[in-house]
């Protein structure tokens, strides 16, 4: 841009019609230049009355003094730019004049205070949450058109109103419905009084500070703005209190204000977009006259454009040929990003520019709330809706010092999570019900500590006893060692502390008045943060706490409102809204160097060296205008014979229109940029500002079209990128080794987690070569390798169960049986779940306790410890009776609480519901074992219940394998072990032999042994195990499955089986059963698998090296080549589970 004017100085106090922004700034600097080249440098009084330049926002003052300073390549003495707002401040205060500069934020509380008083608006919007908040857009309107009051003589404001309100009753009918008229003129009422009781609280607005600093200029216009001249720029419009204050600096000498009309964008000669500015020219030109600037001499911008695949490809262009131009010596304050609306690019633009190591500076876009963030915004949600606030939220509000941590020692942090997952597992989900929680029952002694509370998760792999593990039904007896996860515990003060905490905070949220002064609500909520939520009170020394912070903004807000002012609970809740709505969310680093991410109103009149507009979207810009749903433009129009200032809303069309002119017209350099599509693959159309801009002799150019983030990358492609994105398109399109290079660079990776990383994903997705399977394919090593004196789980006692999980799945069985790992309960869902586990856990537990062997007549005996079975077959059997129904309702509901408990969940209730799910299976156990066990009411024959044995394995593993059997009764045939089960029965057959068919093949597959293994230890001939199905569904019949003592003809399945799973059991091939051995498809089990986070399930990498795996090895052992025991043990897993000439779907 070239220092020297186009035309002339224009005379004293004249409106100067430029052409664009560039050509605005131009003429603004050549008049500058000027006046400041009248005033000596060593002229000192020049100081005294300085040039003035008036600008509408910070973001051109900014811009100006810093375009200023560099044009001249030194500092600039004798000149000051000021917002309009600044300049009215300091004329008040050279005045001594006490202009209304707090209170604003009472503007809300008035708006709505007022308008409950007109029943046209109460009757629409009092149904509604926060209705009259639609009013304040509208009250601000009528008050900004100049409905303000200026002294309290006389009552200008109430006559104005009147004058409105006869215009609107008299004009309003021949355009709008009654209703409508009714509406507007409560309106109009309703603003005159906010204006009334704005001035005589003595607060108010901006709008107020305008007028009043224009009536103070007015009257002694020298002394209240000592200046050789004013100049005024950026200005394309103003509200009615604005206008009169530009009007009153364009009375003066010296004073010019330069408006700009773009030229149009279609590139037609001569033509300008003006339709917006006309009203602010017009409205001048009654103070000062008008000119027109010559022909800037300036080219018109060169104009680049392309189309992006969604909102992050397109930043990403933006980014790369920004970084391009740095590349190229590109000054970074002379480049701009420009959005209409920066909301859906406040994630893309920060992460993208600082991924390419760009400085920019972004004004208007702010952190994430910090800890001070939320306190503040979860104390505003507390006051509103007291004692529904979520717990999570009250939590969340508390200092961790709060609650005490006990003798846990667990940090305040882990005590508050702790308390998040109690909370909710006992179903408090809200702060109320936290306070109604009854504590104490929930406690239970730790080993012979303190008191806890079992909480539905677990915590980190141990191998210390230091915790009873409970063993589900049909589970071997628990282990005393070993690796295993240990649940995790709250401790009982805190529990008790956080009630008494949430039950005080109650009280004291029940206690507030619901009308106080001002004063009486801060000190409430000063006393609300230290004594009930636990914040120190704040120092005068900022100290950096969230409470301080918090504590700063209601200090301020105090400053702003008359202490003596009446509030009610809504009114104070609204007011701390407003003031803490920014509290704890800070600027993003810049400080206004570096490439500036600009909203398009915030670049309103600035200049730049290249421009990238972003979001030429329809509906993104030009935005939607729509017109006030209260006030329609019709009644403006009304309105604006007594207001001419009323705004119309329908002038947006036009303002969208200038906006997009002056934008092109702001730089030399423009590239114009919107999405095909969003990020989610929505089409999007482009603006229809575009459409402009092909009318031209310059029609716009194809656009370009932009690839998205993680495209394949094309040969010599260029531009700096992050470690992170090397590697994912490394992964994705490069080969391994590149991407195993670039991993540990990764940010937040680092060199150990890296190879921590690439050998998992070296098991998971291997590379070619296929390497053999490692740990987490299941291949864990061979037991003969380890110590024999070692922690490995395998050389624990060895239980049926064990086999059982073995055979269906290898990998599932390793995680839960042999780690101990367990699954994580989602503790935070909106009810425990009463699965089938739980209600096969309680009747387990219940029939347990019924079948004790007690002395006759005595009914149900404690649950006692478990009995050997070589103790418990020499035993004279005892007849156990069946308890009467209250009897058995109290049992089902003890045992049904003391379950919940063991589960963490305390919910209450719920044992209720879950004890009569249980109930039903318990009347089948009665049908099936009480009223057939020949002894009539008279009592079930019971020798043990919850009986462990063992028996002998043959070579080549010469191992014992225990069981426990639920209950031992004697029937006809001698001893009856009994394994109850709450689920599906081994067959839907109808006849015996078909029934005792499937078991057989069950048998062989691995899955059904323990019926065979109470059987083998058992003298053949004598006695039975088996299987007792409680479905109430089924047929009588259909419940019992057994084996004869001894085997029978099931001993050799059961040999073989178990001979195979031990062979994977020793040789660590513990192999995840991703599809069937026969249909190759996935298993139905890995649909409800409870430890499917920790498998490759759902990989069809993994699957497919799984069944090539398989068949390389079967040809390499038909070949006899094999020579890996661990391949051959999984071989001879995965056949296990075949259902080759097995079970058929019906009967023959």
């Amino acid at each position: 841009m070239s220092d020297a004017p186009t035309t002339g100085m224009p005379p004293p106090g004249t409106v100067v019609l430029v052409s664009g922004a560039r050509a605005a700034e131009r003429e603004l600097f050549a008049d500058l230049e000027t006046l400041l080249g009248e005033a000596s440098d060593r002229d000192l009084s020049a100081l005294a009355r300085p040039v003035l330049v008036i600008v509408p926002s910070r973001s051109l003052r900014d811009h100006l003094a810093a375009e200023l300073v560099r044009r001249r390549g030194r500092a600039a003495a004798g000149v000051a730019v000021l917002t309009l707002r600044a300049l009215a401040l300091g004329v008040l205060e050279r005045a001594g004049s006490v202009g209304p500069v707090h209170g604003g934020t009472l503007f809300d509380v008035l708006v709505r205070r007022m308008a409950r008083e007109e029943p046209a608006l109460r009757q629409g919007l009092d149904g509604l949450v926060d209705g009259y908040a639609a009013v304040s857009a509208t009250v601000r309107d009528l008050l900004d058109a100049g409905l303000v009051p200026l002294s309290p003589q006389g009552d200008p404001v109430l006559e104005l109103a009147e004058a409105a309100d006869e215009a609107l009753a008299t004009d309003g009918p021949a355009l709008a419905g009654s209703a409508a008229v009714e509406r507007a003129r409560a309106l109009v009422r309703t603003a005159g009084r906010v204006a009334r009781a704005q001035h005589l609280l003595a607060v108010g607005r901006t709008a107020q500070l305008l007028a009043t600093a224009a009536e103070v200029l007015s009257a002694d216009p020298e002394a209240a703005l000592p200046a050789r001249a004013v100049l005024v720029a950026g200005f394309a419009d103003a509200t009615g209190v604005a206008s009169d204050l530009l009007a009153r600096l364009l009375e003066r000498s010296g004073s010019r204000l330069y408006l700009d009309r773009p030229p149009d964008p279609g590139g037609l000669p001569g033509a300008h977009e003006e339709g917006f500015t006309e009203r602010l020219r017009r409205r001048l030109e009654l103070t000062a006259g008008a000119v027109e600037a010559g022909e800037s001499g300036l080219d018109a911008a060169r104009i680049e454009c392309f189309e992006a695949p969604g909102g992050e490809a397109e930043v990403l262009e933006t980014v790369r040929r920004v970084r391009e131009l740095l590349d190229r010596g590109a000054r970074p304050e002379g480049i701009a990003l420009v959005v209409r609306d920066l909301t859906g690019y406040r994630l893309h633009l920060p992460q993208l520019l600082a991924s390419r190591g760009i400085p920019f500076h972004a004004p208007t876009l702010k952190t994430a709330p910090d800890p001070a963030g939320r306190l503040a915004r979860g104390l505003v949600d507390l006051l509103r809706r007291g004692g529904d606030l979520p717990v999570d939220r009250w939590l969340d509000l508390c200092s961790p010092s709060l609650f005490a941590s006990g003798p846990t020692g667990r940090d305040e942090d882990t005590v508050l999570f702790e308390l998040r997952l109690a909370f909710h597992a006992q179903g408090a989900g809200r702060l109320s019900q936290a306070a109604e929680l009854a504590a104490e029952p929930l406690l239970r002694e730790l080993h012979g500590g303190p008191r806890g509370l079992p909480l539905p998760l677990f915590q980190e792999i141990s191998g210390e006893d230091d915790e009873p593990a409970a063993a589900e039904p049909g589970e071997e007896e628990p282990a005393t060692g070993g690796v295993r996860a240990r649940r995790r515990w709250l401790d009982g003060d805190v529990l008790l502390a956080a009630v008494a905490a949430a039950r005080g905070l109650l009280d004291r949220l029940a206690a507030l008045p619901e009308t106080a002064p001002a004063e009486h609500w801060f000190d409430e909520l000063r006393r609300l943060l230290r004594r009930d939520l636990g914040w120190a009170v704040p120092s005068e020394r900022d100290d950096g706490s969230p409470a301080t912070t918090v504590q700063r903004g209601l200090e301020a807000l105090r400053r702003d409102v008359p202490g003596a002012l009446s509030l009610e609970r809504g009114e104070i809740t609204l007011l701390a809204e407003a003031a803490l709505d920014q509290v704890g969310r800070r600027p993003l680093p810049g400080a206004g160097g570096g490439v500036r991410v600009l909203g398009v109103t915030e670049a309103r009149g600035l200049t730049f060296d290249h421009l990238f507009l972003l979001g030429l979207n329809r509906d993104l810009f030009p935005r939607v205008v729509r017109e006030d749903p209260l006030l329609a433009d019709d009644l403006r129009r009304v309105l604006q014979r007594v207001l001419p200032d009323t705004p119309l809303k329908t002038r947006g069309h036009d303002e969208e229109r200038l906006l997009f002119a002056q934008l092109l017209s702001a730089s030399p350099h423009v590239t114009l940029s919107w999405q095909s599509q969003d990020d989610e693959g929505a089409a999007r159309a482009p603006s229809p500002l575009l459409a402009r801009l092909r009318w031209g002799p310059d029609p716009l150019p194809a656009p370009d079209r932009a690839a998205p983030r993680y495209a394949p990358p094309t040969t010599g492609e260029a531009g700096l990128r992050p470690p992170g994105e090397h590697a994912v398109l490394a992964g994705l399109f490069g080969d391994r080794s590149r991407f195993e290079r670039l991993l540990p660079r990764v940010e937040g990776v680092g060199p150990e987690r890296g190879a921590a990383l690439l050998a998992a994903l070296g098991e998971i997705e291997p590379g070619f070569p296929t390497p053999p399977p490692g740990p987490f394919f299941g291949f864990v090593g061979d037991l003969a390798g380890t110590p024999a004196a070692g922690a490995d789980p395998r050389r624990r006692e060895l239980w049926v169960t064990h086999l059982e999980h073995v055979a269906a799945c290898p990998w599932q069985a390793f995680v839960q049986r042999l780690l101990r790992v367990e699954p994580v309960p989602d503790p935070l869902a909106a009810l425990p779940d009463l699965g089938n586990l739980l209600v096969g856990q309680l009747v387990h537990a219940v029939l347990e306790t019924l079948a004790q062997p007690v002395a006759a007549g005595t009914g149900p005996g404690p649950r006692t410890r478990r009995s050997a079975l070589d103790a418990v077959l020499v035993r004279t059997p005892t007849l156990v009776p069946w308890p009467e129904d209250s009897r058995l309702e109290t049992l089902l509901e003890t045992e049904a609480k003391r379950l919940l408990a063991d589960e963490g969940i305390g919910l209450p209730g719920l044992a209720r519901p879950l004890a009569a799910r249980a109930r039903p299976y318990l009347d089948a156990a009665r049908e099936a074992l009480w009223k057939t066990a020949g002894t009539g009411e008279d009592g079930l024959p019971v020798l043990g219940a919850e009986v462990v044995g063992s028996l002998a394995l043959g070579p080549p593993s010469n191992r014992r394998l225990h069981f426990r059997a639920d209950l031992v009764a004697t029937g006809a045939g001698g001893p009856q072990l009994l394994d109850f089960k709450t689920g599906k029965p081994v067959s839907d057959g109808k006849q015996a032999a078909t029934r005792e068919r499937h078991l057989a093949k069950a048998v062989a597959r691995g899955e059904r042994l323990q019926a065979v293994a109470y059987a083998l230890a058992l003298e053949p001939g004598r006695g039975s195990g088996g299987y007792l199905f409680l479905r109430p569904e089924l047929e009588a019949d259909r419940r019992f499955a057994g084996v004869e003592g001894g085997g029978g003809a099931l001993r050799e399945p059961f040999e073989s089986a178990t001979a195979g799973v031990l062979e994977v059991w020793d040789h660590g091939a513990f192999f995840p059963r991703l599809v069937d051995p026969d249909s190759l498809d996935e298993p139905a089990r890995c649909r409800w698998c409870p430890v499917a986070e920790a498998c490759v399930r759902g990989d069809s990498g993994a699957r497919r090296r799984l069944v090539e795996g398989v068949e390389t090895w079967a040809t390499e052992r038909a070949a006899g080549a094999l020579q890996d025991p661990a391949a051959e043990a999984l071989l001879t897993g995965w056949w296990l589970a075949s259902r080759r000439g097995g079970a058929p779907e019906g009967d023959p």
